[in-house]
């Protein structure tokens, strides 16, 4: 039980540093996505930041979260590409492979 308490905050230490990175540089990737409407570019903004690289999956969830909270007071078609394009998680990438038979 202790080594998953140990892991716990190792875990919360990784994830409040990402996020701690991602409010620094807050304004910039509301500027992206303020003159570009774009999903695609907002997400290669967060993913410029270290600890969202890979291959966009956090990056999407923590916008998903942020556009989630504008569909609340009304703007919820604010990104013009949201239904037409998304970064591959890792799930998504085997489901494909397993669809296509690659």
């Amino acid at each position: 039980m202790k080594d998953k308490f140990v892991f716990d905050i190792y875990l919360e230490g990784l994830i409040c540093r990402d996020l701690q990175k991602l409010w620094v540089r807050r304004h910039e990737v509301a500027m992206v996505a303020l003159k570009s409407h774009s999903y695609e570019e907002t997400i290669k903004s967060i993913r410029k930041i270290k600890g969202f690289k890979g291959t966009g999956f956090y990056a999407k969830e923590i916008l998903l979260d942020v556009y989630s909270c504008m569909e609340e007071i009304g703007a919820n078609r604010f990104f013009t590409d949201i239904d037409s394009w998304s970064p591959l998680g890792p799930g998504a990438r085997r489901g494909l492979k397993r669809i296509l038979q690659i």
